[in-house]
């Protein structure tokens, strides 16, 4: 595991679940990591409770899609850096927290499709400074209400 400590990207497949649990702590220690994918891993788990990932202040790249991840998501972004987030076909839900998008300055991509996320979608989506976003998917949740600009 110390030779992961000087990585940028990590790409992970098939990766158990309870060496997962024992892992959280590691990857959080990868502090110059820019692109962490851990897609289809049927990870499982609190969101909420692994924020090891906002520890990492250099992600450009965060995709945890197609796993079995639950809770909601955490109050911000883990970096300014972060312009692709995929959090699709997992277990999330509540309402996504207005300020989670405040250091959203590069964000190009953010997909949290196929969850099950409620309330408004957060007006600030649509600030001037996110003039750089080329796609959004929030489908198949239930969202509601307008987005307000």
């Amino acid at each position: 595991m110390q030779y992961l400590l000087a990585c940028s990207r990590v790409i992970i497949e098939d990766f158990p679940s309870n060496i997962y649990t024992r892992w959280r702590s590691t990857l959080s220690n990868l502090t110059h990591l820019t692109h962490l994918n851990l897609s289809h891993n049927s990870l499982s788990g609190s969101l909420d409770q692994t924020e090891f990932f906002l520890s990492l202040n250099y992600l450009e790249i965060l995709d945890l899609s197609y796993n079995l991840l639950f809770g909601v998501l955490p109050s911000s972004l883990p970096s300014s850096h972060i312009w692709m987030v995929d959090f699709s076909s997992n277990r999330l839900h509540g309402a996504i927290p207005s300020s989670f998008f405040q250091q959203a300055w590069n964000l190009t991509s953010f997909n949290v499709s196929n969850n099950t996320f409620s309330g408004p979608i957060p007006s600030s989506i649509c600030r001037p400074s996110s003039s750089l976003l080329q796609h959004l998917d929030f489908s198949l949740n239930d969202f509601n209400g307008s987005i307000s600009h």
